[in-house]
């Protein structure tokens, strides 16, 4: 049999976000793990049942200084698995058959590996897709009577770090948001905190003179803001349209920077994510080996001046 080619994998940067209860913010997504899994030790004591599979908190590693690992996996008890019966080609139908897991064992959904410093969460997933993760959390936080903490737990995908790091180093020239006034999302303004800078305009325009708004959004009206610096700006004007680049990042639809040097940077440059070719192990990849490239990939995000 030809040995298996390496798996083409896609390593994601989450981050954790929720009430801080005790407001010391004191507490993070990594300690309340800590106290889960040192509450949990036991697997069959992080099973757990939720969209209509089993999901198990197979292995963890809480003796890594700076940073929590663990995995989990889902199945669904007792079914079969679909096989191709390849060695019945020379015909010209075929039928699929199934195959049932060998007693005590089940046949795996996938699986998710995670590493947690702090609020930040360095991810590898085989079939399972990272939506996942919030809904496993907080089954699990759940079975540790913790969920009352972690009640308002969100798993969110942040600014680009390497575009925060272009605005950084080239400066930005210009921000250009556009809107459709006739969204939804302008509906509910006085019922979000973050409306980033485009909707507060559009929130003080409101304030100001409903009576053109209403017309615009009757008209599915477009808004379009643009924002130009100077290249020779001073520092004052330089710093706050860095800000609010970075604050437009990490709040806003549809919008569209371009730094000093030329560099284009749309919504669609959301996504922090590493790609990776790793050994396969089933529908999986070998944990060790998705653990060491999630520490380097952790490594060159939250100590980028680092070489490991």
């Amino acid at each position: 049999m030809a040995k298996a080619q390496k798996k083409p994998k896609t390593l994601h940067y989450l981050k954790a976000d929720f009430d801080d209860l005790d407001g010391k913010q004191s507490e993070t997504l990594e300690s309340y793990l800590r106290k889960a899994y040192d509450e949990l030790p036991y697997v069959d004591q992080r099973k757990v049942e939720f969209a209509g599979k089993t999901w198990f908190g197979n292995w963890f590693d809480e003796d890594r200084k700076g940073y929590f690992l663990f995995q989990f996996s889902a199945a669904v008890l007792g079914e079969d698995a679909t096989v191709i019966p390849t060695d019945e080609l020379s015909v010209e139908k075929m039928e699929l058959r199934t195959a049932q897991a060998a007693e005590g064992n089940e046949f795996s959904d996938g699986d998710v590996i995670c590493c947690v410093v702090n609020n930040d969460i360095f991810v590898c997933c085989s079939v399972l897709r990272v939506e996942a993760i919030p809904a496993y959390l907080l089954a699990l936080f759940t079975e540790a009577q913790l969920d009352e903490h972690v009640a308002s737990l969100q798993i969110n995908r942040p600014a680009n770090f390497e575009k925060i790091k272009v605005i950084k180093e080239s400066g930005v020239h210009s921000i250009r948001l556009d809107a459709a006034l006739d969204s939804p999302a302008f509906d509910r303004l006085d019922r979000v905190k973050k409306k980033g800078l485009l909707r507060t305009m559009i929130a003080d325009l409101t304030q100001r003179d409903k009576k053109l708004v209403e017309a615009m959004r009757a008209s599915r009206g477009q808004v379009k803001l643009q924002i130009s610096i100077p290249k020779k700006g001073d520092v004052t004007q330089t710093n706050w349209a860095n800000d609010v680049a970075e604050e437009i990042l990490d709040g806003e639809d549809g919008y569209r920077i371009e730094t000093n040097d030329g560099k284009i940077i749309t919504q669609k440059d959301i996504t922090i994510s590493k790609k990776e070719r790793l050994e396969p192990f089933g529908k999986s990849v070998f944990r060790t080996e998705a653990v060491n490239k999630l520490v380097e990939f952790k490594n060159e995000i939250l100590n980028p001046q680092r070489r490991w």
